[in-house]
């Protein structure tokens, strides 16, 4: 069970499933779960047709049919979260860990030309790395609206306690990561120091390139 905003949320592990030959079977695998809530969404379309007034079991037929088919498109079908969409896109395109590795192509991308931090990246062609950093930057993105997403939900849905639930949400993913990050610009790390210079001359370079551009634009 994983639990999201308190919703309990049922998975199944399926990692010996990577041990099928085929990338066809490995797919299908993972694609098993979303066959199945769109099948239970069918059926529920199917008595919902044939109610014959609005009373509970209308509604609960419409909640299941949004609940299996939206939900599930939106969440298990995304290949930008791992779940069950990713795993058929790293079949599919033949690239396994392609999460860990756009992860790892932003962290290059960071030590390398904003913290002048020496780094390497092994990637085998042009085509899995225009894949791997594409991936990376729109999985990126996406965990921020995600993440934004969320909080917003939560204070929504619990109000006073959605508010504290969303202040650690905040703590965890954005307050925690900023203070490491904070302590490795100024204390490194053994035999890994970053070029403190370099990172603030890009950082202030860019903060004051935004006012400037904004008065251009006015001014035209």
């Amino acid at each position: 069970m994983l639990f999201v905003l308190l919703a309990p949320l049922a998975y199944v592990d399926v990692t010996s499933s990577e041990r099928f030959p085929s990338a066809r079977q490995r797919m299908h695998v993972a694609a098993a779960g979303m066959y199945t809530e769109m099948l239970v969404a069918a059926l529920a379309a199917i008595v919902w047709c044939n109610s014959l007034d609005d009373g509970w079991l209308s509604v609960l037929c419409q909640n299941v049919i949004v609940m299996a088919s939206v939900a599930t498109l939106v969440f298990n079908a995304n290949p930008l979260m791992k779940f069950d969409g990713y795993y058929i896109l790293s079949d599919a395109l033949a690239i396994p860990n392609l999460y860990t590795n756009g992860q790892r192509c932003l962290r290059y991308f960071a030590r390398k030309y904003l913290l002048g931090v020496p780094a390497t990246l092994a990637i085998s062609s042009r085509r899995e790395a225009t894949i791997t950093w594409t991936y990376g930057i729109a999985s990126s993105l996406w965990r921020i609206v995600l993440c934004a997403t969320l909080m917003i939900g939560s204070v929504t849905m619990f109000h006073g306690a959605g508010i504290l639930l969303t202040l650690c949400a905040a703590l965890l993913w954005v307050g925690l990561p900023t203070l490491r990050f904070i302590q490795y610009i100024a204390y490194g790390k053994p035999g890994d120091q970053p070029r403190r210079i370099q990172f603030l001359a890009i950082t202030l370079g860019s903060q004051s390139l935004r006012p400037s551009s904004s008065a251009s634009f006015l001014g035209q």
